[in-house]
């Protein structure tokens, strides 16, 4: 048994110098070639990013670096980050077939709904995070009316919630948007010592499916203003907090076009699980979706979820 042991471990050790040996050079050769950003500006070409995607994708660590190595015999400078994605994802498809079922996490919030499915997304993943959600309502301040989309509380906490959704994920939230939180903060708490309504706040969330700019992330770092994105705060973005609960949207489908989105979304479907826990017939009649093919995305939900839990597990 131990000898069995040890022939793993000496293989896993061979692995990991060759993942080592493998970045190290690349870095090396590659350095040189400058990566063309949606926006237009160019930054140096990162293995890692490539890797990280297929990580994302559902990869093992092996199969990324190895698709890693293959888009980079076609590397050019001022290649196009588009075109990338392009080729490790074509790649992808001979190492994880089911990769070809599905988007990735950052395109398939950015096709939800902004209203009310990704309003919806984010008060559901609240309450997957510990906090007693109350939905979307409409508060008297001492100046005027606010409508605010949620009301969020956790032990001594109650926070506004503010969302806001981009369907390009290269858009970033810019600083008007904490400028105008903290307006509508300020007068909810003037008409809540006026009596005007009866939610005492004690601070307020921004969450959104994309970056803040840096003068929105500042505003709101001054004013105390919580704020949840992609990828920030670093150590526990949006993204992590959505794979560490499991609140995969549906749109992850490829298959799920934007006719199909709405017609799940009107019918409170905006999740992988909420799809798997339906009954296909039901869900058939109240959208107007076939049957068979309602019960093809949810076997397609089975096999994305399976395949990211074993990555995760791997």
């Amino acid at each position: 048994m131990n000898k069995g042991h040890d022939v793993i471990s000496n293989y896993q050790k061979k692995q990991d110098a060759l993942i080592e040996k493998r970045q190290t050079g690349h870095l090396k050769m590659y350095n040189s070639v400058r990566v063309r950003k949606f926006d237009g500006s160019f930054e140096a070409y990162n293995r890692q990013k490539v890797v990280s995607f297929c990580l994302r994708m559902g990869a093992s660590r092996r199969d990324a670096e190895t698709i890693a190595d293959k888009v980079e015999a076609h590397l050019y400078d001022e290649i196009p980050t588009k075109r990338i994605l392009q080729m490790a994802s074509r790649y992808l498809k001979h190492y994880r077939p089911e990769a070809g079922l599905r988007r990735d996490l950052r395109s398939a919030i950015c096709l939800l709904r902004s209203k009310p499915d990704w309003e919806r997304f984010v008060q559901l993943l609240m309450k997957k995070v510990g906090y007693d959600v109350e939905g979307n309502r409409i508060l008297r301040g001492k100046c005027v009316e606010n409508e605010i989309d949620g009301v969020l509380r956790k032990n001594s906490q109650t926070i506004m919630l503010e969302v806001k959704h981009h369907f390009d994920p290269h858009t970033k939230t810019s600083l008007d948007v904490p400028r105008q939180v903290w307006a509508t903060y300020i007068d909810l708490m003037e008409g809540f010592k006026l009596a005007y309504h009866d939610v005492n706040f004690t601070g307020a969330l921004i969450v959104c499916n994309t970056k803040f700019s840096d003068e929105g992330k500042k505003y709101a770092d001054c004013q105390r203003i919580g704020h949840l994105s992609w990828k920030n705060p670093l150590e526990r973005g949006l993204e992590a907090l959505i794979e560490e609960e499991k609140c995969y949207p549906v749109t992850m489908l490829k298959e799920v076009d934007k006719e199909t989105e709405s017609a799940l979304g009107d019918n409170g479907i905006i999740m992988l699980k909420q799809l798997l826990d339906a009954n296909p017939e039901k869900l058939s009649l109240k959208t107007g979706i076939r049957v068979e093919r309602i019960k093809r995305l949810m076997e397609n939900a089975r096999k994305i979820i399976l395949s990211l839990r074993l990555t995760r597990d791997s």
